[in-house]
């Protein structure tokens, strides 16, 4: 992406993202971000995040795939908050809307499976090139074995050529690019599918048996029959995504529309910490109070008051009280302490 296309990203972005509930200030505009670096901010032990995913992709047998981290900030925030916006599309904090709380409707489906199957973790660029002799030194992503070996590098998607679209907080980390790396995840002709599938069956104490028991149950059973089978899925997709992934390739359109509400629903709650099962390893949650005023949107953080974008409506008109927001960071961005690894 070049500078120009940065700068028009980035300016068009934060319109949408103060529309969308999530404060974004913008470097490349001349304004301060929320997190202002600090001098005394630790180091990030990113040897440990791997290692840690690592461990977890051998214990539940799924691939890894490596966010590279962007080297120029802006680049690196708008990635940020379109993993945000990919992952939690509608959380806008506590604000009430005609006397309901708007909640968190949860992921895509394609977001969902892609996140359930598969163990994320965020790294910069300088390491990547330092720690995988394969990976591809422009790759927008790496896929990993468990043993940490570059699989096939995910090449860096290119931006809309439609003006609206590259103003959509999705389009750093779209859609389309979610629904490329499913594919490379299921393999030429389902094998890499197959494979982690099979190794989860054969953890599993009873050979996927009851996992089995609730696909028939989501297929044929009475509503409620379903709804207790989608919930019974969605506690056990961290352990079997592999094996509802590979029923629902060659389910009918319905039973596929079932089993993805499972994974949605084991993506659905997230948890405002680092290690939340779905959320890649490396970020973690930030949380602002934003405040709709006279004129303007500030966030405040500790005693700085910042603004973040410019109201459209009238003084005098009535607006929301105070409410908090959270979004994504990278855990190399300022102001980040390493959370307590597991």
């Amino acid at each position: 992406m070049s500078p120009t296309d940065r700068r028009t990203f980035l300016a068009r972005t934060t319109a949408a993202a103060a529309v969308l509930g999530f404060p974004f200030a913008v470097r490349a505009g001349g304004g301060e971000t929320p997190d202002a670096a600090s001098a005394e901010r630790p180091p990030v032990d990113y040897a440990a995040l791997f290692a840690e995913a690592r461990e977890r992709m051998q214990r539940e047998h799924k691939p890894g795939v490596v966010i590279v981290i962007p080297a120029d900030p802006d680049d690196a925030a708008a990635l940020e908050l379109a993993i945000t916006f990919l992952l939690a599309p509608t959380i806008v904090g506590p604000i009430v809307v005609d006397g309901k709380f708007v909640r968190d409707a949860g992921p895509a489906p394609a977001t969902a499976r892609l996140f359930t199957r598969a163990v994320f973790v965020a790294l910069p660029r300088d390491m990547i090139a330092e720690s995988f002799s394969r990976a591809d030194a422009a790759a927008f992503s790496l896929i990993v074995d468990s043993e940490g070996n570059v699989v096939e590098s995910v090449p860096a998607p290119a931006m809309p050529a439609d003006a609206a679209e590259r103003a959509l907080p999705t389009a750093a980390f779209s859609l389309d690019l979610v629904t490329d790396v499913n594919a490379r995840l299921d393999g030429p002709n389902g094998q890499r599918l197959a494979t982690d599938a099979k190794a989860q069956r054969a953890a599993l104490a009873d050979g996927g048996r009851e996992i089995d028991r609730l696909l028939e149950l989501l297929a044929t059973g009475s509503e409620r029959a379903r709804e207790l089978a989608t919930n019974g899925l969605a506690a056990q997709a961290a352990a079997a995504a592999a094996i509802l992934l590979e029923k629902r390739n060659t389910a009918a359109p319905e039973l596929a529309e079932r089993i993805d509400a499972a994974f949605v629903a084991a993506c659905g709650k997230l948890k405002p910490d680092a290690i939340a099962p779905h959320l890649p390893y490396g970020v973690a949650w930030r949380n602002f109070k934003v405040f709709e005023g006279c004129g303007e949107t500030t966030a405040k953080l500790g005693d700085r008051v910042l603004q973040l974008a410019a109201q459209l409506s009238e003084c005098g008109l009535s607006r929301p009280g105070p409410a908090a927001r959270r979004f994504l960071r990278f855990l190399n961005s300022p102001d980040f302490s390493l959370p307590k690894l597991r």
